[in-house]
């Protein structure tokens, strides 16, 4: 399917779309959703998960910093919190923090 889409735009959107594939493709569905949720604030006031998922922001994030689908840096944005705030969370969780 992303090589038929691919073939009609150019080799470009092959190579965004493999992107996308790596980054989002071994996320589960919550912590998907809460990186949509926190990057897009607009679409949770539209979701019916958003209200399940708000308490698990925080673990949800580590995670994906565990996992190394963002950084530290990026997780405290997300979460509007400081880096130093999650380089603790991340530690006493024993999880290794990129930038």
């Amino acid at each position: 399917m992303a090589e038929a889409v691919a073939g009609q735009a150019g080799s470009r959107t092959l190579e965004v779309l493999r992107e996308y594939k790596e980054t989002f493709n071994d996320m589960t569905t919550d912590e998907l959703l809460a990186y949509v949720y926190l990057a897009h604030p607009e679409t949770a006031s539209q979701s019916a998960k958003y209200a399940g998922l708000k308490p698990r922001m925080e673990r949800l994030m580590l995670s994906l910093v565990r996992k190394e689908k963002i950084s530290g840096q990026r997780a405290a944005e997300l979460l509007g919190k400081s880096y130093s705030y999650v380089l603790e969370k991340a530690g006493k969780s024993g999880i290794r923090v990129l930038g």
